[in-house]
């Protein structure tokens, strides 16, 4: 029996695509895919801000439009009502009525007070992600 050495690896030629991702002028994505890396400008569409090279995900990230230089970049979370992005925008919904008031916060904080029961209290704040907090008020 004689030991025959393995085939060499297939040949893979070196990447010539680019991933790409379209945005607005709030640095929401509109779009992302993959072309070759000479044409990934070619890919705006009417309506679009801009393009970057880089993959990105619809829901968790976003275009940083703040800084020199364009990046895509994870949406960053709200952690609690006392500490909201301004502006935000707070529904509070009744768990037990349903029903539902709508608030612009401009201040950074959110405290409720209203009948006592049970409430669903959702942040949103561009760009951060959308967040839903269930809240008590006591008797």
């Amino acid at each position: 029996m004689t030991d025959t050495p393995a085939p060499p690896p297939p040949f893979v030629p070196p990447s010539t695509g680019a991933v790409f991702t379209r945005y607005d002028a709030q640095g929401r994505i509109l779009g992302t895919g993959g072309c070759a890396l000479s044409d990934y400008r070619h890919q705006l569409q009417p309506g679009d801000y801009g393009i970057v090279p880089q993959g990105a995900d619809y829901e968790r990230d976003y275009v940083d439009l703040s800084g020199d230089e364009v990046m895509v970049r994870p949406r960053p979370t709200i952690a609690g009502l006392d500490a909201l992005p301004i502006p935000a925008t707070v529904t509070v919904t009744s768990v037990t009525l349903g029903t539902s008031e709508t608030y612009e916060v401009t201040d950074g904080a959110f405290e409720y007070d209203d009948a006592p029961g049970a409430y669903r209290v959702a942040v949103s704040a561009w760009p951060h992600l959308d967040t839903t907090f269930e809240i008590e008020v006591p008797a």
